[in-house]
């Protein structure tokens, strides 16, 4: 835990003394807990505060600040994107864990500087149902600029009943995309569309690629699980945020 955190809010009875430790306590402003366990824990026990609307909490783990809203703790930023969570690349595969939420309907995933074992690859994704990924139902367009040795194409290809969605695309070892992942977890179609653009290899390069699709399915996940077509994935960061709905 840092320095600030704490693992109570207490609540004082008249004619109590307080020590040093409590008045440190209290004059940290908006408490601040290392997770959301220590920030359900530390209210409404003996001497603690009882939860009620208009509650803040700063949590460390997600770099956070929340509100309880009187039957759910929110975020307490509402506007634009909303810092989600960060996801460490490496391997054949990485489940994100808990990212879609009812919080937001919409995410946009970022990644500037992610690198592959394999060349000619592509970054999939699966939706994920708490340990349960969609592994079939994914129907995809791709659009892609290519330019070998002095020649320059461009080619459109359809992907139907695939079994991950496309997330981004590798002539190199290395690329960058950005994905907007529309309501993963609601109980209606998702669907995506991913920008990828990649580096140069000798005697060609693919500089662009757009994709977009749906999962023909109408459930919810919270979860997103990132896969190699070959090899594996040497090292990236992706970056979820959430869309604000107001």
């Amino acid at each position: 835990m840092g320095a600030n955190a704490q693992i109570e809010v207490p609540a004082f009875t008249a004619g109590q003394v307080l020590t040093a430790a409590e008045m440190t306590q209290i004059n940290t402003g908006i408490p601040v807990f290392a997770t959301t366990t220590t920030r359900d824990a530390a209210f409404g026990g003996v001497g603690e505060k009882t939860l009620a609307q208009g509650q803040y909490a700063y949590i460390e783990a997600t770099s956070t600040l929340q509100v309880y809203n009187g039957s759910a703790w929110v975020s307490a930023i509402t506007a634009g994107l909303n810092f989600v969570a960060s996801v460490s690349l490496s391997g054949s595969s990485v489940t994100s864990g808990v990212v879609f939420t009812s919080t937001y309907e919409n995410y946009l995933l970022l990644c500037n500087n992610l690198i592959m074992g394999t060349t000619d690859t592509v970054l999939f994704g699966q939706l994920d149902a708490s340990g349960t990924p969609a592994a079939t139902g994914y129907y995809s367009t791709e659009y892609r600029t290519q330019t070998l040795d002095a020649a320059s194409a461009q080619t459109s290809v359809g992907y139907i009943n695939a079994n991950e969605m496309r997330l981004a695309r590798f002539l190199s070892r290395r690329a960058s995309f950005a994905a907007t992942i529309f309501a993963p977890q609601l109980t209606q179609t998702s669907s995506w569309q991913t920008t990828t653009t990649t580096g140069t290899v000798t005697g060609g390069e693919r500089p662009y690629s757009n994709i977009a699709g749906i999962l023909d399915n109408s459930t919810s996940y919270n979860q997103i699980k990132f896969l190699a077509s070959s090899g594996t994935i040497t090292s990236g960061t992706v970056r979820i945020y959430g869309y604000s709905t107001s």
